[in-house]
This record gives structure tokens, sequence and C-alpha cells, in this order.
């Protein structure tokens, strides 16, 4: 990515766009105002609004951006997505082939509802020296179910049998402001340490909100890849 710049192309004369690399939404007043093309060191999600005064602002829109990550040797399931949304199979995750989000049923997404996912990762040693970040792929489209993850687990460990909890992070709750998102996200995570057995936990949420039409049933989450990178 280091070498590579992020450029977003604007159709409307007057308009300005705006963008957040910390996961709040872009505002008209205090956000950055994208002038040039963008270039960063490590793995980014990108929150982008469009504002042109006299107009009303564009949805917000979440673009996530990765290097190619390192193969793992080994990929497992150790839970299965819902069998109509089996993907290409547990490579779909490290395939480095970013699914589209108007095509759910395509060969790379994973939708998990009934189990949260839980996948185990084997690197080779020399690999596992080289990886810094982590970044978990997700889509979203809250009225089809389709939801931010309730939370992301990172596990890591020189075996299978001898794992440690490296990281979690807890995604904000859904707010009746984004009932019509769609899109797609990332949760990243930094690596302090080599590690040659890595287990991803991806929770779904438990209950959708009263605000929303599926009020009370489980959320779906649905996964496209595993980004493992220096």
């Amino acid at each position: 990515m280091a070498n590579d710049s992020i450029r977003f192309k604007k159709s409307i004369p007057g308009a300005i766009i705006r963008y957040t690399d910390d996961g709040s939404e872009p505002d008209s007043l205090s956000s950055q105002i994208y002038s040039h093309p963008l270039v960063f060191s490590k793995p980014v999600t990108l929150s982008v609004k469009i504002f042109k005064p006299g107009w009303i602002s564009s949805p917000t829109y979440t673009f996530s951006f990765f290097k190619a990550g390192l193969k793992p040797d080994s990929t497992r399931w150790l839970t299965s997505p819902e069998p109509e949304y089996l993907g290409a199979g547990v490579q779909s995750l490290t395939d480095n082939s970013l699914g589209r989000i108007d095509q759910f049923r395509a060969g790379n997404w994973l939708g998990y509802k009934n189990n949260q996912m839980e996948t185990l990762f084997r690197f080779k040693p020399g690999d596992a020296a080289a990886i810094r970040f982590v970044s978990v792929h997700y889509g979203i489209n809250v009225q089809s179910y389709i939801l931010a993850p309730q939370y992301v687990e990172l596990w890591g460990g020189d075996s299978e049998r001898n794992m440690k909890l490296l990281k979690k992070e807890v995604l904000p709750i859904l707010v009746k402001e984004k009932l019509n998102e769609v899109g797609t996200s990332a949760v990243i995570l930094e690596v302090k340490k080599p590690t040659r057995y890595f287990k991803v936990i991806v929770k779904n949420v438990d209950k959708l909100p009263a605000f929303h039409p599926g009020k009370g049933d489980k959320g779906w989450i649905f996964i496209d890849e595993v980004f493992f990178s220096k």
C-alpha cells in the first residue's frame, strides 16, 4: 500500500468530498477534505461523504483498503457457515479476492447466523514473524439482516492447543440512523509479537433491535476475507 494511492472521483461540480479514517461519520465542517490522492502505510478503512452547499449530503460510503496478505499454509473452519452461504469454501477467506456488496450469494462470501465464525490459520515460521496486522473484512446490508459483527477476537499461540486472546474489538451497536446502511468494512487488529497459529472469532448480533423489521431475530455476519499483512 505504501507505493499505491487511493483516489476518489467526483462527478458533480462544486461538490466537496470529506473523509475520516477512525470510524466516525464525516461531517461538513471538521472532517478532512479530499484534495489529492491518499497514501497509507497500513490497512485502513475510510468513511466518505459528499457535500455541496444547498444540496442534501450523500449517504456515507465505507471503503477498506489492504495490501495483499501473507498466505497461511493451513486454514480450517472450527465452525461452519450456513449451508446456503458456503462461498468457495474455507479458501474464500484467503484468496485476496474481495466480494461485492451486491453479490452476497457469490462465491466470495461466507454467511453465519446460528454459529459465530471461528477459523484457525497456521503459518510457516518465517511468514509468522512478518505479520503485523490482521484485517477481517465484512459486509453490511442492514435491511437484509446483515450487520457489522458484535465483536471480533484474535487468538494466537505457538500451537493449536496453546492459544491466548491477543485482541478483542467490540463494535458499536446498530442505531436507527443506520437502518438503511449498505457497504463493506473491516476490523483491523495489530499483532505485537510473532505468532504461528491464529484463531479468528467473529460474533454476530444476538438480537436485532426493536426498530429493525426483524426485531428479536439473530443478525447475520458475512465475511469474505481475512488479511495477514506486514
